[in-house]
């Protein structure tokens, strides 16, 4: 009861602005022209900014007023990336994980600045593990400092001591992670970026994929081994070996997807795969 005290706390002391979604916040038989726009481009009525300038004030897109309109729905779209519903069947356990600890990861940073350092703990332990298992170091490394904090405020030497441990691995993996996508990016920017240049980046491709065949077996992480795999399918499919692609991604099926959508843990398309 407790903790449910303090979040009323917060709540009263800081009082709460009225939630801007679609559809909502309107009078009676009211409709705003902002969900009206949402509803004219849902039924196909609108498809750019001459048909919505014109159908919602016989204007120009330049129109001042609907400059206005476009943004105020603009930022009631974005108000509702916080209550999207990642729990349906067709969303994968990863998406569902990886939506879960970025919320929780934004109360445990408000929890922080309201200076409730207990809340924020506690939240903190309930999300590190879901964190770790699913590869959102960033995330884990915020809920490891909390963690720390609330050991050194109680002179828990010891539990500093392994946390500190602990956000040094982190940061490790993390490192790993983010030096492998950068060497990721600018191999498919070579290959995207002229005939010349992908002609002499799949020169060096074979090298590229071994370099990740060997990080790979230093650090078992799977978003390295997912760019491993991404690097042999583009090999295969510039060189045409569409056999070797077909039994790399029924490898890939029988590793990471065969299983329903809702339980797939890696972030992976099983109907681009």
């Amino acid at each position: 009861m407790q903790d449910i005290q303090k979040l009323i706390a917060i709540k009263s002391k800081k009082g709460q602005r009225a939630i801007q979604l679609v559809d909502q916040n309107f009078r009676n038989n009211e409709v705003s022209r902002d969900n009206q726009l949402y509803h004219e481009i849902i039924e196909g009525k609108v498809e750019d900014d001459l048909d919505g300038a014109y159908v919602l004030l016989n204007t120009d897109p330049s129109n001042r007023n609907y400059r206005n309109i476009k943004n105020k729905l603009r930022e009631k779209l974005l108000n509702h990336l916080f209550f999207l519903d990642y729990s349906k069947p067709s969303e994968t356990l990863y998406k569902q994980i990886f939506y879960e600890c970025t919320r929780e990861a934004f109360q445990i940073n408000v929890l922080m600045l309201e200076e409730e350092y207990e809340l924020a703990y506690k939240k903190a332990q309930d999300t590190l593990s879901k964190a770790e298992e699913y590869e959102l170091w960033n995330i884990a490394i915020n809920c490891l400092a909390v963690i720390r904090q609330s050991y050194s405020e109680s002179g828990n030497i010891k539990g500093v001591k392994e946390t500190n441990h602990k956000i040094g691995l982190a940061r490790e993996k993390a490192n790993i992670i983010d030096q492998a996508k950068s060497k990721y990016y600018s191999i498919i920017t070579e290959l995207n970026r002229s005939l010349t240049a992908q002609k002499k980046e799949l020169e060096n491709l074979p090298s590229e994929i071994k370099y990740f065949e060997e990080l790979l077996e230093k650090n078992h992480l799977i978003q390295i081994e997912l760019l491993y795999y991404n690097l042999k399918l583009l090999n295969n499919q510039f060189h045409k070996d569409f056999m070797a692609n077909i039994l790399l991604t029924d490898q890939i099926e029988k590793k990471y997807l065969n299983r329903p959508v809702d339980l797939i843990k890696v972030y992976l398309d099983p109907q681009r795969i």
